[in-house]
C-alpha cells in the first residue's frame, strides 16, 4: 500500500489501531530485510499490522512481502494486530486525494493577508471552530466523516 504513512497518520490522529490481537514476542531477529520467523506466523498475510520496541522498524506495515525490513534484534518486541474498516481504507483515498491538491494551502504561513481595500482569508482552513485549536488541513477537512472512527480512551 503506496499510503501507509498517511494510514499511519490517520490512526494516530484516531487514537484508534482498530487492534484485534496484540502478542509480545521476546529475543527477535530481523535479518535479511524479512519479518523475525515468529512474527511472520503470527500475522496473516495481507494484514496491518504494528511494531513496537524495536530501533529502526516501529510503526505500520502490511504483511504483504512488499516491505523490507532494517536488520536488527529486538528484546522484547511487540506485535499488533489491527483489522481496519473498509470504510476507513476508502476515505483514506478521499483523504490523500484533497491532501495533495490542498496541502500546501491548508498548512501554509498564510491564512490572512490584506492589502488595500481587499482582504484574503484562509480561517476556515486554519482553526476548527475556535482560536486555539490546532485542527489544520485534512483533519479539519474530514473532522465530520472521521469522528465515528475516533476512538476516546485508550
Amino acid at each position: 500500500m503506496k499510503n501507509i504513512s498517511m494510514l499511519e497518520e490517520v490512526l494516530y490522529h484516531l487514537n484508534n489501531w482498530f487492534v484485534r490481537d496484540k502478542k509480545t514476542f521476546s529475543k527477535c531477529e530481523f535479518t535479511d530485510g524479512g519479518l523475525p520467523e515468529e512474527v511472520s506466523e503470527y500475522v496473516p498475510q495481507n494484514v496491518f499490522f504494528r511494531l513496537e520496541g524495536t530501533y529502526f522498524n516501529d510503526g505500520l506495515h502490511r504483511n504483504d512481502g512488499d516491505e523490507t525490513f532494517n536488520d536488527e534484534t529486538v528484546e522484547h518486541l511487540r506485535v499488533s494486530i489491527l483489522v481496519i474498516p473498509k470504510a476507513l481504507l476508502d476515505l483514506l483515498e478521499e483523504i490523500v486525494a484533497w491532501d495533495e491538491k490542498y496541502h500546501d494551502i491548508a498548512v501554509g504561513p498564510f491564512f490572512q493577508e490584506r492589502f488595500g481595500g481587499y482582504e484574503y482569508s484562509l480561517k476556515g482552513y486554519s482553526s476548527y471552530g475556535d482560536e486555539n485549536s490546532t485542527a489544520t488541513g485534512w483533519r479539519l477537512a474530514f473532522a465530520d466523516r472521521l469522528n465515528p472512527f475516533r476512538k476516546m480512551y485508550a
